[in-house]
Order: C-alpha cells, then sequence, then structure tokens
C-alpha cells in the first residue's frame, strides 16, 4: 500500500514518483538544491499542522509510524511536536538546522506495511524523518523549515535557538489524557538551547485558546 499521509493506490506510485523530480525543492539529498532564496533575510513564518513522524528501530530500518500536531516557532527557532493539539508540553522539540540540512527525502519510505511518498528529511541534532499529506504540503513544511533555520544560523546569537526538550519520564501519556480535561492554562517544561543551557519554559493558553511560549 502507498500512502503520503494517508493512503494513496498502489498504481499512481510510479506517476508520483515522477512528478516529484519536478517539483519546486525537490533535489538529490544535501546536493543540487536551490538555496539562494534562503539568504536568512525573508523572515520565517509560523506553521502548525499534523505530520507522520516515522521511527527507526535498532537495526536502522524504518518500522514506527506516529502522528503527531507540530508546530514551527520562529522567535526559538525550533520545531515542536505534540501528541495533541490541546497539550500544553511538547512530547519533543528540534532546532531548525541550515536550510541545506532540511530536504525532500529521495525515494519513497517502506514502514508497517505501506509506502510513503511525501516525506520531509530533517537533519538537525538527529535526524527526522517526517510524512505529510500531499505534494504541497510537504513543499511548503520544507519551505518555512528551511527559511526558519537559516535565519537563525545567521543570527547574531544562534546559542540560543531552542534545540532539545529534556525528557520526564512517564508525564507525556498522563498529560495528554489530562489536557481533555484541562482545568490548568499553564505547564512549565525544560528545553535545552544551543548554547547547552538549559531553560524553563512557560506554555500558556490564553482566554481565545491560542498557545503561547516563553522563556526567561
Amino acid at each position: 500500500t502507498a500512502g503520503g499521509g494517508g493512503g494513496l493506490p498502489a498504481g499512481r506510485l510510479s506517476d508520483l514518483m515522477n512528478r516529484r523530480e519536478s517539483s519546486s525543492v525537490h533535489g538529490p539529498e544535501g546536493e543540487g538544491d536551490c538555496f539562494e532564496g534562503y539568504d536568512g533575510l525573508c523572515p520565517p513564518v509560523a506553521k502548525a499542522g499534523w505530520m507522520s513522524r516515522i521511527k527507526k528501530n535498532a537495526r536502522g530500518r524504518y518500522q514506527a509510524v506516529e502522528r503527531r500536531w507540530v508546530v514551527l516557532v520562529p522567535s526559538l527557532g525550533a520545531c515542536l511536536y505534540y501528541a495533541s493539539p490541546l497539550d500544553l508540553e511538547p512530547e519533543g522539540a528540534f532546532g531548525a538546522p541550515p536550510a541545506c540540512r532540511t530536504f525532500p527525502k529521495r525515494g519513497v519510505v517502506q514502514a508497517g506495511g505501506k509506502v510513503y511518498v511525501w516525506t520531509v528529511r530533517v537533519m538537525a541534532r538527529k535526524e527526522y524523518t517526517w510524512v505529510c499529506e500531499d505534494e504541497a504540503d510537504r513543499d511548503d513544511w520544507v519551505h518555512c523549515l528551511r527559511l526558519l533555520g537559516e535565519r537563525w544560523v545567521r543570527s547574531r546569537d544562534p546559542g540560543q535557538q531552542l534545540v532539545n526538550k529534556v525528557k520526564q519520564k512517564g508525564k507525556t501519556l498522563l498529560n495528554s489524557v489530562k489536557s481533555l480535561f484541562r482545568t490548568k492554562h499553564k505547564r512549565s517544561w525544560i528545553g535545552v538551547l544551543d548554547n547547552g543551557e538549559e531553560v524553563p519554559m512557560l506554555s500558556e493558553m490564553n482566554q481565545e485558546g491560542a498557545m503561547g511560549l516563553r522563556y526567561d
């Protein structure tokens, strides 16, 4: 079975692979792409949406597919991902790398008995592979991640970029359950900056239901 973010008829796989070659962001991984437009001058944009993260097993093979709510935060230079858009505390975080380290992954990815076509590969401090819903969604994520990464790598103090989240064992599932019956509108967690500093982060939900993030 072939899939993008959902499922695609297997008979369309060859046609989809041919279309990938004409994409505005597609090229050999790390080579051949046009990065002149990512000069750190264009303002990065906030973006949020569903993507599926594909994890590798101990043998380096793609195996687990986890659907996550993904949020780009320009002020932190980071990509945060949540089990649910209702969660205040992210499950994980990574700093957007330079433009040349984010690209559409070549070929297809097989995992969980499905074949995924519209995938994004992000070479941050660790490698991430994300599955998007379709070609346009994938290209938009690649573009936004590149803009954000290039702005931060050229910033006055790139050491202030958020690059990781300190994991608190056993709390992720509990937080997701609590979010269904939320009585609190704030959540504290620990983030890691590019300079190695650990900082207390605060996620807040305002009266309109919009979430804000900050650290002191």
